[in-house]
């Protein structure tokens, strides 16, 4: 019977229109241009009664029930408007429109191309504007302002140390846009957030599109994208000051010198921005200046960054184009994931593992851009962006550790004659092998060669390394700097029936990979506490690489006439009630070329503490014996060169069933090709990660395969002035994961398995009585693996692994925001009060959802959940503001945790080989822990 009742329910506007009946008719044009405005929706209020705008701007509702009504006309970015009119039968009502930009022109290019559309896209996103994110923002980074968007999951270790995921898909899986151009590092994916230090307080807006195949250029939209759009420049002269600070609850902690200190770490931003506008000539400047330092939560995580930059408009008649830079050097300290559950016990929850002197990311990469916007007539428009970065810098820590875990000490190794002398002396031996001895080479000072010993020391293998077996302390100076030219762009066209997007991305990547050895500290009867340092030692790696991104994409999307044209043709329904609908579809080809160069390195003698003439290559050098006996090199030069491609389609349908209510339905197949720390290791060469021997000592080797996703999506949207809901449904088959995997063959990086990623995300936002606003997101997901590819795997059988969770995201998210403003009608002032609760669970820190709690006393083992305990965390903010004479004023106040909840924010599943206790060189859980109760201060004055 209730399928009866739905199906009444969906014919009852047909019904109630049947009789007497006129038409509306009209255009909707700009105000200031007098340009007609395509897709602009024109409805009667109350009604179900709606349709589109064409590229003439004209509309036509037909057969409307006789009466009088209100008449809606809307578009993003314009001002909405509402009419009274009246339908006489048989007559044809004009009423025209005349839209008011909302959005002044000339504040940022809206890279249309790349951004969903609501009620038109098939696709699940979300928009965040810049007054939302600059109700959360204190000195955070960009991916803690997306928390409660459906699908993500964002977390930190303290400043520029950020990361997201989006429907259990890691953040090199997820492309990041900053206007329209993409910043994921084509070698690891990654985007460094320490580098884009400004963008948290210089953003407009952001739309987050999950799923797969949701950005045209590249395949790096494989999980989802972020495109987030700068403030640009605007038709104002202002200057705008803003300063925040604040400070977290803290308990006694490890310092990681051996004593324990009341960490009270403070933090903060300072910012100032200048825009100007020349009216007459159309052109719009912005400059700003950030300054961002102090402690973040964990000890040692102490950062110290600038930002600066400047926008450009120049808008024309027929172009719209932006020069833009933005640079952010910085230096922070890193307290990685590596955080002890037990040790926080007797260590303090702030402790840092790598709490030492040694450790310090120090990183320089300013972008240039140039965006055009090309209006070539009515119909047809161009988006070009060019863009050029460059950085410079790396990382430093402390190679070859102790860690002591009753204090709470990171400490140097301990030096011993013995140890040292077999050290050096395997590098002797290697010198003397690799340079041929005495017919062409070096023979080290105490080295044997007859005998094979090293001042009388048997020596049994040489190594080209003394730095790489835990013997020798020393600071690990990790250089990584790059050059990097692109170009993205596409061509619209406006046709009858439908518009079309071509285009593409090309991208080529030089960089250059290094890793010296520092302060190198080795045992030294003559030095006092027989201590000896070489200040510079032999290079651990040296290498460039070439990566090059090229793709090219189609998108075809229907406009309004097909839908009135469709329902002409079948005039099966009755003509005043007409769903819009709209199909888009993509397809793209992408290839990707990456290449690695290796350098000569110097060798060092260790024994001499002097660099020599002679030189090796890390891996080229590599010989093997063939079948015939013969010693021959291992890889050849093409087999330092990799080369990608594939092709990604996506189409689907969105549905207007009224001006409120619509579904969408998507499908896509979406390619991810492999990193190059993927196919080439330092250490080992090319595909060492995919070669391994089987039991009957046969050597595999198995080429990489792109990752691959198939993705079915259902949508459904509901939307009125007052509330909004969507609910959207997923099921991505996640084919060819790769993973970085060891067991009895080794240490591998192979495509895996299969692994199967659904659930249903849900968010709605209501206003009630003008003054209370309320949000909410809610994300159920099950991320199991499904099949692998091999019978063992992460150590463990195969049946361990299938139908468990995939770690290192939670399945189960919850976001609720409500908010109250206060007029103060006597100075035009205003409160605001705002409270947020956080939710999460369902987050396992280990492959096979379990890990070994060990007795520190017995030793002994026991299995147990890796699963965390569940995250919630309750968040108070209070905003005044005014106006002291022409100068606007805000002050904030943030309370967040205010409960204090002893949080874990997220696990890593990783070995600690410098630990002086019964877990050393043990895989197990290491976790990051969420900040404690903080309490932060934002003021910003507008002059």
């Amino acid at each position: 019977m209730k399928k009866y009742l739905y199906f009444i329910f969906f014919l009852l506007p047909i019904f109630c229109f049947a009789a007497g009946t006129g038409d509306i008719a009209g255009k909707v044009k700009e105000a200031k241009t007098q340009q007609p405005v395509e897709y602009a929706t024109v409805m009667i209020q109350g009604t179900s009664i709606a349709t589109y705008t064409n590229e003439k701007g004209s509309f036509v509702l037909k057969n409307v029930p006789v009466g009088k009504y209100k008449l809606l006309a809307r578009k993003l970015g314009y001002a909405e408007i509402v009419l009274e009119i009246e339908v006489n039968e048989g007559k044809t009502t004009i009423q025209n429109f005349k839209f008011e930009e909302q959005a002044l022109k000339g504040q940022t290019i809206n890279v249309t191309g790349n951004r969903a559309i609501k009620r038109e896209t098939p696709v699940a996103f979300t928009n965040l504007k810049s007054e939302e994110l600059k109700e959360k923002y204190t000195t955070e980074d960009m991916p803690m302002l997306l928390e409660g968007v459906p699908g993500v999951f964002s977390t930190s270790s303290g400043l520029g140390e950020s990361d997201l995921t989006i429907r259990g898909f890691s953040s090199e899986q997820i492309q990041i846009l900053i206007n329209g151009i993409p910043v994921n590092d084509p070698e690891s994916q990654v985007v460094y957030w320490s580098n884009w230090t400004g963008v948290s307080s210089n953003v407009k807006s952001v739309q987050v599109q999950r799923g797969a195949g949701s950005s045209l250029y590249g395949s790096g939209a494989f999980g989802g994208s972020v495109n987030i759009e700068t403030m640009g420049t605007g038709n104002k002269n202002e200057t705008i000051l803003r300063i925040s600070g604040g400070t977290y609850l803290s308990d006694e902690t490890a310092d990681g010198k051996g004593e324990m200190e009341d960490y009270q770490p403070v933090n903060y931003n300072i910012l100032l921005r200048q825009n100007m506008y020349l009216a007459k000539q159309k052109v719009g400047i912005s400059a700003m200046f950030e300054r961002k330092g102090g402690d973040s939560y964990i000890n040692g995580t102490n950062y110290d960054g600038y930002s600066f930059g400047m926008d450009v408009d120049v808008d024309t008649k027929k172009h719209d184009v932006k020069f833009s830079f933005i640079g952010a050097p910085q230096k922070h300290n890193q307290a990685r994931k590596v955080q002890d559950l037990e040790l926080m016990k007797t260590l303090g929850r702030q402790y840092n593992r790598n709490n030492c002197d040694e450790q310090e990311n120090y990183y320089f990469k300013p972008q240039f851009s140039v965006r055009d916007e090309w209006n070539i007539n009515e119909f047809t428009s161009m988006l070009t962006n060019v863009f050029f970065t460059t950085g410079q810098g790396g990382g430093k820590y402390l190679r070859n550790d102790r860690f002591d875990p009753e204090t709470g000490e990171v400490l140097t190794m301990e030096l011993t004659e013995d140890r040292t002398k077999l050290a050096v002396g395997r590098h002797a031996r290697w010198v003397y092998e690799h340079t041929g001895g005495e017919n062409g080479g070096v023979i080290l000072d105490g080295y044997d060669p007859e005998s094979h010993t090293f001042n009388g020391e048997l020596i049994k293998g040489g190594t080209n390394m003394s730095t790489g077996n835990y013997v020798h302390s020393y600071t690990n100076d990790s250089h990584n700097n790059h050059i990097q030219i692109g170009l993205n762009t596409y061509l619209k066209n406006n046709f009858d029936l439908i518009s079309t997007f071509v285009g593409g991305e090309f991208r080529r990547w030089d960089a250059e990979h290094y890793a010296e050895v520092k302060d190198l500290r080795y045992y030294n009867p003559l030095e006092e506490n027989n201590l000896g340092i070489y200040r510079k030692g032999q290079r651990r790696y040296d290498y460039d690489t070439v990566v090059n991104n090229l793709s090219a994409f189609v998108r075809v999307k229907t406009k309004q006439e097909i839908c009135e044209r469709f329902y002409d043709y079948i005039s099966v329904y009755n003509d005043t009630y007409r769903m819009p609908f709209f199909i888009s579809g993509d397809i793209q080809y992408a290839t990707y070329t990456s290449e690695v160069s290796e350098n000569p390195i110097h060798i060092f003698d260790y024994n001499t503490g002097a660099f020599l003439e002679e030189t090796f290559y890390q891996t080229k050098d590599m010989t093997e014996v063939d079948t015939d006996g013969n010693i021959v090199k291992k890889f050849a030069d093409d087999d330092y060169k990799k080369t990608f491609d594939f092709i990604s389609p996506k189409i689907g349908i969105n549905v207007n069933y009224t001006d409120e209510f619509n579904i969408m339905y998507s499908f896509a197949l979406a390619h991810k090709e492999p990193r190059v720390s993927d196919w080439y290791d330092r250490d080992d060469g090319p595909d060492a990660g995919q070669e391994y021997t089987t039991p009957n000592l046969e050597i595999v080797y198995e080429d990489l395969k792109p990752e691959e996703t198939v993705t079915h999506e259902l949508g459904i949207g509901y939307i009125t002035k007052k509330y909004t809901a969507e609910v959207n449904l997923y099921y991505t088959t996640y084919s060819d994961k790769i993973e970085n995997m060891t067991d009895s063959r080794g240490s591998l990086t192979v495509n895996a398995g299969k692994a199967i990623h659904k659930g249903i995300e849900v968010s709605t936002s209501a206003i009630l009585f003008k003054k209370i606003d309320l949000q909410g997101s809610c994300t159920l997901s099950q991320n199991r693996w499904d099949d692998m590819h091999y019978d063992k795997i992460f150590n463990v059988s195969s049946e361990e692994i299938n139908g468990k969770v995939v770690p290192f995201t939670p399945e189960i998210m919850g976001n609720i925001s409500a908010g109250y403003t206060l007029p103060i009608k006597k100075d035009k002032s205003s409160l605001r009060m705002t409270a947020t609760w956080n939710f999460r669970d369902r987050y396992f820190g280990t492959y096979t959802n379990k890990r070994d709690q060990i007795d520190p006393v017995t030793g002994n083992a026991t299995e147990v959940s890796s699963e965390l305990p569940y995250y919630m965390t309750t968040d108070l903010a209070f905003k005044f503001d005014t106006k002291i004479k022409t100068k606007k004023v805000s002050f904030r106040l943030d309370l967040n945790n205010i409960f204090n909840r002893d949080n874990i924010a997220s696990a890593d599943y990783t070995t600690d080989y410098g630990r002086e206790d019964y877990l050393k060189e043990i895989k197990t859980m290491y976790v990051v822990p969420a900040p404690e109760f903080n309490v932060f201060l934002t003021t910003e004055i507008t002059f």
